[in-house]
């Protein structure tokens, strides 16, 4: 049976130290067979990627969606160092981000694999409908490009030392 538990977004370090253990716990009774991660950045949920770790959940792997310039203090550095050691498979959104995981945090490029965010469409052939393109391109003979996308906010990163 699948089911699917959400962890809570954990915010200061006094949280961690009550949360950290609640979550072990937790996962231990749940006994996921995977714990998988969204980072929106490489270093969040760096606690919840412990928890699992720690839980000794069999499958644990992080999607990297971002790659912000980081400045990483040692003991940050260490602890991800740890992570990479443990977590079995990242899923990195771009090629880039796959190139920058094994740079930053010597990630073996083995447990990286790209999977991009969208799908292939198939080509399609839409009538043309010369009096709307007329109205939106004024006349040229340029392309008109589409572009999907979720809009919703999205937390600023701050650029700050860890």
């Amino acid at each position: 049976m699948f089911r699917s538990l959400s962890i809570p977004r954990v915010q200061g370090r006094r949280s961690v130290v009550t949360w950290l253990p609640r979550l072990i716990k937790e996962l231990r009774a749940e006994q996921p067979a995977v714990f998988h991660a969204h980072l929106c950045s490489p270093l969040a949920c760096k606690d919840g990627l412990f928890a699992a770790v720690l839980a000794r959940i069999p499958a644990v792997m992080a999607t990297a969606h971002l790659f912000p310039e980081l400045q990483i203090n040692r003991f940050v550095y260490a602890q991800h160092r740890f992570l990479a050691t443990r977590v079995d498979r990242y899923i990195a959104v771009s090629h880039e981000v796959a190139r920058r995981l094994p740079q930053t945090f010597h990630i073996p490029s083995c447990k990286i694999n790209v999977v991009h965010n969208g799908i292939p469409l198939p080509t399609i052939d839409p009538p043309a409908n010369t009096a709307l393109r007329r109205i939106l391109m004024r006349g040229t003979d340029r392309a008109i490009v589409l572009v999907t996308a979720r809009l919703g906010r999205v937390a600023k990163i701050q650029r700050r030392r860890l």
